[in-house]
């Protein structure tokens, strides 16, 4: 029988939904789950493995020794990490067993100059020049899992080869029904759900707002997240002339996520790639989210969107930076109830065929099973 080590660098949020879907999904294959600093989990019903802390090597020290024993007690069982980045910590460990090794990649881990900016604007490189030859020498070892195929490109990028790369998207609850959405008549309340950060396009995405309104569009713009760009966003918002329209919240927890995409029409982002950044959308699970409550999505064609929406089907892609053009999508959607449900309509039943988690569990039994 499958039984998997689970191991990531943290449960705690703002990971925490994901990676608690795909424990789910792996219930009763569990060997056991490892990560820094590990709370307790007591409802998962296998050993969780406390890494230590990362500010105190010796602590790591001692979580290695206990991954050791537990594999070489194990020699079958495949290790499921998260991150290559976190994989790359722990190559010694790896050098020294036998079990299979997948290493799932979820974003910033995908693009080698990635730039992070501090607090006083200063911007350094996140990963160390020799990142993709370590990416590369990693896939040696292991088969590398991402979320679709614009990352899947990106590690063919760096030189890992095509066989050593598997797609399997992220998933999502999905109702069984397509759930029914108010009439649209010349009004459109649009909602921003995940990270202020710059691939996500938060001030391009009020830009477009503010061009549509003072097109004749009436209705909200939502945004609820945090990030790099909340303060920058907030002085925007102050400033323009919709702002009676806008509301800003912080991070959500997953239930008033649910309430808002319940309670808005459209899911409005401005995908593009980062231009302080560099870094692009992966997969992104919010979008998921709202396909699946049948949200239509309004945005940019940057990372993985033309992967994860089809534009004219479940939504409305626009080139990046033509601010106009995401405008005009949603002045064309506010003006037209037809094509607002039939989106809304082709979205829940896309998300359902393709981002359910049902179909991840799948794909997930599927890869650790057959790796070798």
């Amino acid at each position: 029988m499958l039984k998997v080590l689970f191991i990531m660098p943290t449960l705690s949020a703002p990971s925490e939904l994901w990676m608690g879907r795909m424990l789910a999904a792996l219930e009763g294959n569990l060997l056991a789950v490892a990560c820094y600093e590990a709370p307790v989990r007591e409802h998962l019903g296998v050993p969780v493995f406390d890494l230590g802390s990362r500010k105190n090597p010796a602590s790591i020290a001692g979580g290695e020794q206990a991954i050791l024993d537990l594999l070489r007690a194990n020699p079958a069982s495949p290790v499921l990490a998260h991150y290559l980045p976190f994989a790359l910590r722990y190559e010694r460990v790896w050098a020294k067993v036998v079990n299979p090794l997948v290493v799932h990649a979820h974003g910033y881990d995908l693009t080698p100059d990635l730039l992070r900016t501090d607090a006083k604007g200063r911007s350094a490189r996140f990963h160390p020049p020799h990142y993709p030859a370590d990416v590369v020498r990693l896939s040696q070892r292991a088969l590398l899992v991402v979320n679709s195929r614009r990352s899947a490109e990106k590690l063919a990028a760096m030189g890992v080869p095509e066989g050593r790369i598997v797609v399997k998207y992220l998933g999502v609850p999905v109702p069984a029904e397509w759930p029914p959405r108010q009439t649209i008549q010349g009004r459109l309340n649009c909602l921003f759900l995940g990270r202020l950060v710059d691939f996500k396009g938060p001030l391009e995405t009020l830009a477009a707002f503010e061009l549509a309104a003072t097109g004749g569009m009436e209705g909200t713009l939502t945004f609820a997240g945090d990030g790099p760009l909340a303060g920058e966003l907030r002085a925007a918002v102050e400033r323009s002339p919709v702002r009676g329209r806008v509301r800003l919240l912080r991070a959500v927890p997953a239930g008033v996520g649910e309430e808002l995409r319940a309670s808005n029409d459209v899911f409005l982002s401005h995908s593009q790639v980062g231009p302080t950044s560099g870094q692009e959308e992966a997969l992104g699970v919010a979008y998921l989210e709202a396909l699946a409550a049948g949200m239509p999505i309004i945005s940019a064609t940057g990372g993985s969107l033309p992967e994860v929406v089809v534009s004219g089907e479940t939504g409305l892609l626009t080139a990046p930076g033509d601010i106009a053009a995401l405008a005009v999508s949603l002045l064309r959607l506010s003006r037209d109830p037809a094509l607002y449900e039939r989106l809304s309509r082709a979205a829940h039943a896309d998300a359902l065929r393709r981002f359910s988690d049902a179909a991840e569990r799948q794909a997930l039994h599927s890869i650790l099973s057959s790796v070798r």
